[in-house]
């Protein structure tokens, strides 16, 4: 599931409605299907960082 933000957000509103009876009950349904993990060097991961972070603040002084 990549979108697990709108899988708590589901089943919190589940929750609230009485679909689901307990947290436990939740956690019993969800398993990890697969792991993602970073390839990108740390090197390179700061420099898409620090581009990103001049990107946001040139957007700020724009007007």
């Amino acid at each position: 599931m990549n979108e697990t933000t709108a899988l708590g957000a589901a089943y919190l509103a589940g929750l609230a409605l009485g679909f689901w009876s307990s947290k436990e009950e939740i956690a019993k349904q969800w398993a990890i299907d697969r792991k993602f993990i970073p390839q990108m060097s740390t090197k390179d991961r700061g420099a898409l960082y620090n581009g990103c972070k001049k990107a946001v603040k040139a957007a700020m002084t724009f007007k």
